[in-house]
């Protein structure tokens, strides 16, 4: 059983691998085991976090209105992206809204629904949020908050920009067209090696080591071991090298040019790239216990 609030059992999807309708493309993600239409004259990519964006416009082609960030939508167009974002905790999704969404100074609420969507229970809002003048036409922004039944650490987060545009029933349409499946296993072989993991840090500069091990994990696992960070843009079964290694170890922890040593750091590497992570930390303390509790998924 998942903790906290389970998401609603899906019908066995009968269209992930079928044909869209005349005029659509199927977006799919085996990995974060879903599929989408969106119309097959908008420009669409991958994202990260097992998500995709689509946009009705070219963002590479300059327009009458010399937008000068090109991304954002001109008058009568419009952007969609999902992402499967951390949720650890495993809330539901009005849960999730109430703690990372609500309460903010700049923010007003323009709608709120609860609704399904691919046989999930889901949170609809409309927000405006200030903005400087090149983001600010482009309020209020429509977000939908679910759950996938096939992850129970994950938020499926969708936003559409701007709410106002004419295609606000084209984005409901690509919303509603969006399926769960069984999602592809977590690949656990990496493509950088424990000696290379070890030797992009001991020949960092400045670094003299008593002692550098390395151990494969999710990154997931990472933080749960750590216990206290978080990093929501990263996605949590990304397979990583958890480096650790003491000694005399330069850092600009502090910044502002302090540069002063750490008896201690560890750095996280992508084992599988071109995944990227950046984490590191140090201290002057001693061996990090948590470390020593991560199971190697390496051994």
């Amino acid at each position: 059983m998942l903790a906290g609030a389970a998401a609603t059992p899906v019908p066995t999807p009968g269209s992930p691998t079928g044909t869209p309708a005349p005029g659509y493309a199927r977006l799919r993600d085996d990995a974060g085991g879903w599929s989408v239409d969106v119309p097959q004259a908008w420009r669409h990519r991958t994202g990260p976090q097992h998500g995709f964006e689509a946009r009705s416009f070219d963002p590479d082609v300059p327009d009458a209105q010399n937008r000068s960030i090109a991304y954002l939508p001109p008058d009568g167009a419009i952007y969609v992206g999902m992402n499967m974002r951390q949720n650890p905790d495993r809330l539901e999704a009005a849960t999730f809204v109430a703690r990372f969404e609500l309460g903010r100074i700049d923010q007003q609420i323009r709608e709120h629904a609860s609704v399904r969507v691919a046989g999930q229970p889901a949170e609809l809002y409309s927000f405006w949020r200030s903005q400087p003048t090149d983001f600010a036409k482009n309020e209020p922004t429509l977000w939908w908050y679910l759950r996938s039944p096939f992850f129970d650490d994950r938020m499926v987060v969708i936003s559409a920009f701007p709410a106002a545009s004419p295609l606000r029933p084209e984005v409901e349409r690509i919303v509603a067209s969006l399926q769960f499946y069984q999602p592809a296993p977590v690949p656990l072989t990496p493509l950088v090696s424990r000696a290379d993991a070890l030797a992009q840090i001991s020949a960092r500069p400045g670094h003299v080591l008593s002692r550098i091990e390395a151990r494969l994990v999710l990154y997931k696992e990472f933080e749960a071991a750590v216990g206290d960070r978080r990093a929501f843009g990263i996605d949590p079964d990304t397979l990583v090298w958890v480096v650790a290694y003491a000694g005399q170890i330069p850092s600009n922890r502090h910044g502002f040019g302090d540069s002063s040593p750490c008896t201690w750091a560890v750095s996280v590497l992508a084992a599988r790239p071109p995944d990227a992570v950046g984490s590191f930390m140090c201290a002057n303390a001693s061996w990090p216990a948590w470390f020593d509790s991560l199971e190697d998924r390496a051994r």
